[in-house]
């Protein structure tokens, strides 16, 4: 059996001003890896189901991806941010670049799971295993990008890494950006108003810990390699899978994520096609229906967009969830 390194996720209650560490499971790990995959499963069972998503107990959830924090090329600093959206109810999930990843790796967090409401505006700051929060008020109508740079003054940390909303205010639903550093911005209506809903105005992380890899000789050997993916991601975290492993965790997480909405009460009427800023496309192609079929088909679900029941068994989602972190 291989010895796999420590995961840790850091729950963090604005309301009651609690934090509290837990180490990931393993076999949470195996199923759902990291980022996206852990998330999504913390979404699904801490959530309980119609739960109004301005609701302080709605999570908002910020994960780094499983190559973050190495020289994983393309991977090495994403996260994932979810929760459930404010103005559908659906799981929002959105992966950013930059350094942020990395650096939260750096501080020695792979996941924050942040609930409740502060009393005030404030903002996080998590630094080698430690986390604060912070007083936002003097800059809660700052845009996105001077916030960073106010944060970065105030702790006098230049390398810290910020991840910001833009301004509060406005119609629900209007333009909004999330921001992990200069040059990495999304503009995520629903994530940014979620995330101003708990009077949180930024996440900063700053750590200078180091990043254990599992085999760090044959994960540089894989590294050069530059298409051995899978070798890699065993090399870094511990754990063995096959590409046919790794695609079903990757299916695993895309089905969940499905049963989530349609717990929500989503149906295919919802399925299509959205352009920038969220607003839907008229139904202007004879093509989209036949290839929401296919989309279906090639995932195992019914013609309505429900996962069949023999799909659920294969990936280990026909029975109750039961919450492990």
């Amino acid at each position: 059996m291989h010895m796999t390194l420590r995961r840790t996720a850091a729950f963090i209650d604005l309301g009651s001003v609690k934090i509290e560490v837990k180490e990931i499971p393993l076999s949470l790990r195996e199923s759902y890896l990291g980022g996206r995959g852990i998330d999504i499963y913390l979404m699904y069972t801490m959530l309980k189901p119609d739960l109004d998503p301005w609701d302080p107990g709605n999570l908002l959830l910020i994960g780094a991806g499983i190559l973050s924090g190495t020289p994983a090329p393309s991977a090495a600093g994403m996260i994932h941010v979810g929760g459930k959206l404010p103005l559908t109810g659906l799981a929002g999930s959105l992966s950013m670049g930059g350094f942020w990843g990395a650096e939260l790796r750096f501080a020695g967090f792979d996941h924050l799971v942040i609930t409740g409401k502060s009393s005030r505006p404030v903002y996080l700051w998590v630094h080698n295993r430690e986390i604060e929060i912070r007083d936002a008020a003097p800059f809660w109508n700052a845009d996105s990008l001077a916030v960073q740079d106010l944060i970065r003054d105030i702790s006098d940390e230049e390398n810290a890494q910020v991840m910001s909303v833009g301004k509060p205010g406005g119609d629900r639903g209007a333009p909004m950006d999330l921001r992990t550093d200069g040059e990495h911005c999304r503009e995520a209506a629903e994530l940014g108003m979620l995330m101003l809903s708990k009077n949180l105005k930024a996440v900063a992380v700053r750590g200078t810990l180091p990043v254990e890899i599992k085999n760090p000789d044959k994960a540089l050997q894989h590294l050069a390699e530059l298409i051995d993916l899978f070798r890699l991601s065993a090399a870094v975290t511990g754990i063995s899978s096959s590409p046919e492993e790794l695609m079903r965790t990757g299916e695993r997480i895309v089905t969940l994520e499905r049963l989530f909405d349609i717990r929500e009460g989503f149906s295919l009427a919802d399925d299509g096609l959205f352009a920038y800023r969220h607003r839907r496309l008229p139904e202007f192609s004879p093509l989209l229906k036949p290839a929401l079929a296919r989309y279906n088909e090639i995932h195992g679900w019914d013609m309505h967009g429900r996962p069949q029941p023999d799909t659920l068994k294969r990936l280990g989602l026909d029975g109750e969830l039961h919450r492990l972190l």
